[in-house]
């Protein structure tokens, strides 16, 4: 953390890290369930109505991963205001799969990555020094 003003009565700091995230449990996959209602007229013709439901789990989610973390904090007496950035990180196992239409080698999954961008409000309660 590096403190950029320290005489200003609005003070800033810039601070840069690492964050270590560990995946709780044992089911580490990301589950996408969902349903879809579709109706209407098509072409001009009789209306129609489909429905379809879908619970896919494509991807398994490592045990543990570091991730790098940005941020920018502005103090104003007991009001703080923090700007956080997290990277985009991959955080899938690394696993292959052998197509039965391509002979000859594996093919990699595609990854899933996951990055933030945070705005945090703090107020105090009670002045601190």
């Amino acid at each position: 953390m590096y403190l950029v003003n320290p005489l200003s009565r609005m003070k800033v700091f810039v601070k840069a890290g690492v964050n270590y995230n560990v995946s709780v449990g044992n089911n580490k996959e990301v589950t996408s369930t969902y349903t879809s209602s579709t109706s209407g007229v098509k072409n001009g013709n009789y209306p129609f109505q489909s429905t379809s439901n879908c619970s896919v789990s494509p991807v398994l989610l490592k045990g543990s991963y570091y991730v790098p973390l940005f941020s920018a904090r502005f103090i104003c007496g007991r009001s703080k205001l923090e700007f956080s950035y997290w990277p985009a990180t991959n955080i899938e196992e690394p696993t292959t799969v052998e197509p039965t239409a391509y002979i000859g080698g594996t093919v990699s999954n595609p990854t899933f990555k996951v990055g933030t961008l945070g705005l945090l409000f703090y107020f105090s309660l009670f002045q601190t020094k």
